[in-house]
């Protein structure tokens, strides 16, 4: 009984220990990753755009009775 306890700690601790490493490696190249993206440079390009607004002329209305 103690011997298979013993057994499942060992594997329980091999597989902790390649997670670990698995997970080492992944953040190790994520760092890498986002040491090589901050380090480029990209070209900025600015644009304007005019914009020019039109007022309708105000238009005259007419009473029934033929006054302004």
């Amino acid at each position: 009984m103690e011997e298979k306890a013993r057994e499942r700690r060992r594997i329980f601790i091999q597989n902790e220990k390649a997670r670990f490493e698995k997970f080492a490696k992944e953040r190790a190249e994520r760092q890498t990753t986002t040491a090589q993206t901050t380090t480029t440079t990209t070209a900025s390009t600015t644009t304007s755009t005019a914009t020019t607004t039109t007022t309708p002329a105000p238009t005259t209305t007419t009473s029934q009775n033929g006054k302004k």
